[in-house]
């Protein structure tokens, strides 16, 4: 069985402990901003969802409005034909 060995060109570079700790601030940084963004689209999703459900309730109620206001004209034309 033969050892694997690396790739003509491919060496393993030496990172300093600057890049190491500017990879690891990087690496936190993506997973911070990753997080922001994933906090972002659920409070999105659930504002959405709050309008949508504010534009039920309201439709309701104006639909409520409109057939009370036609209940109350029906009920007078009903008076006024009694009357004639």
């Amino acid at each position: 069985m033969k050892k694997s060995m690396p790739q003509e060109g491919c060496k393993r570079r030496r990172v300093s402990t600057e890049e190491c700790r500017d990879n690891n601030f990087n690496d936190r940084l993506i997973d911070v901003l990753e997080k922001n963004a994933n906090m972002l689209n659920a409070r999105m999703e659930a504002q959405n969802t709050n309008c949508q459900l504010e534009r039920y309730q309201r439709k309701d109620y104006n639909d409520s409005l409109l057939l009370s206001a036609l209940n109350k004209i029906s009920d007078a034309l009903t008076k006024i034909a009694d009357k004639l």
